[in-house]
């Protein structure tokens, strides 16, 4: 499906729309730091819902209660269950380079 507002003619992020002819699952994956916190785990089950495959990352900072973040973590897991999307977390500090690293390794497209 072409981008829904000629985003792409403008130099701008391109947004894509399921639709006919639009296949549900799609091949992109789609790195979302911050997964355990509120915004985080919404915008994954979003993104899991349109057929991406999601790595979710967060270090559980202190900020906020990590019981909280396992929730919200949790409620996007079972959102994302037998969906068109697949979720996938992983503990790491996107501050830290060697993680970041071995972050980019395993979620690197097969090629």
């Amino acid at each position: 499906s072409a981008p829904s507002d000629g985003a792409a003619a403008q130099g701008r992020a391109r947004r894509w729309t399921h639709g006919p002819g639009v296949p549900a699952v799609s091949e992109e994956t789609v790195l979302v730091t911050g997964v355990a916190g509120f915004v985080g785990s919404h915008l994954a089950e979003a993104l899991a819902a349109q057929g991406r495959r999601v790595v979710g990352v967060d270090n559980f900072d202190p900020l906020y209660d990590r019981a909280h973040k396992a929730r919200n973590l949790e409620d996007a897991r079972r959102a994302c269950a037998g969906g068109p999307g697949t979720l996938e977390f992983i503990e790491a500090d996107v501050r830290e380079e060697e993680q970041v690293r071995d972050l980019m390794q395993r979620v690197r497209p097969a090629s």
